[in-house]
């Protein structure tokens, strides 16, 4: 599974839109659709925002944990 589809799979588990996502790490939607689409993917900043936003680890997101 991809980094993507890992952040999907644990914002949509939470009942979160792609937008309140955005808005409680302090990025925007776009951004969002960006790293869910494995367009790109979130830096090191991002990525911890990420990880406290959704309540799992780097090593989840990342794919080394399931």
């Amino acid at each position: 599974m991809s980094i993507g589809a890992r952040i999907r799979e644990a914002r949509e588990d939470l009942g979160m839109t792609g937008s309140a996502l955005a808005e409680k790490i302090g990025s925007d939607a776009a951004t969002i659709s960006r790293w869910e689409h494995d367009r790109r993917e979130p830096d090191a900043g991002h990525l911890r925002a990420l990880c406290d936003a959704l309540g799992v680890t780097a090593d989840y997101l990342l794919g080394r944990e399931k």
